[in-house]
């Protein structure tokens, strides 16, 4: 899992390091894929949301188009664990877009929790664009449930490092209790 996020992390140093930091920073490298079977969004207060999404798979997908093409995956439960360990100094927040059946939703979310295949987040709602061209997108309804879903979280740099740091923290709170990684051989170093 380490080098997975190396592989994803130096090359984003070295291309920030250019001269186009600015535009660069702005720039997904990835994504990663979050598919569920169900999922609904409920309204916390005024402007906060609850996206929770049911049927996740133990493993996420995860895609990096820099110069080579790489793909791999990151098991649902470390993915929360390393975002909730990066969250604990400073809120680690994502943009995300979420499809559903009737309409793209994009989204900013935090606080992932993940248990027994049910991802749950803490969202503000971005913008909805209905696929129905007749419903107007300022005056779409924010759907209470939804079938099939998917969230796709674009692998910005500050988020990738988020990650990163959340992960090395994970680990470090591990060395020593006896705890083993739940690796499932997908990773190298497992």
């Amino acid at each position: 899992m380490l080098l997975i996020l190396t592989l994803i992390i130096v090359p984003l140093a070295v291309l920030n390091a250019q001269d186009d930091e600015e535009v660069l920073s702005d720039v997904a490298y990835g994504t990663f894929i979050v598919p569920a079977q169900s999922g609904t969004l409920v309204e916390a207060t005024e402007d906060l949301f609850t996206l929770t999404l049911e049927g996740v798979p133990e493993s996420l997908q995860w895609f990096i188009s820099m110069d080579a093409v790489s793909a791999g995956q990151y098991l649902s439960i470390e993915f929360s664990s390393d975002w909730s360990f990066a969250s604990q100094e400073e809120l680690l927040v994502a943009e995300a877009v979420l499809l559903t059946e009737n309409e793209t939703i994009t989204l900013m979310i935090s606080e992932p929790d993940y248990f027994d295949g049910v991802f749950s987040y803490a969202a503000t709602i971005i913008s909805i664009q209905p696929f129905d061209e007749t419903i107007d997108a300022d005056n779409a309804d924010i759907p209470e449930s939804f079938e099939s879903a998917t969230l796709f979280i674009p692998l910005f740099p500050e988020f990738a490092g988020g990650l990163q740091a959340g992960m090395e923290a994970r680990e470090a709170s591990m060395r020593g209790s006896g705890m083993s990684r739940p690796c499932r051989g997908a990773f190298p170093n497992c």
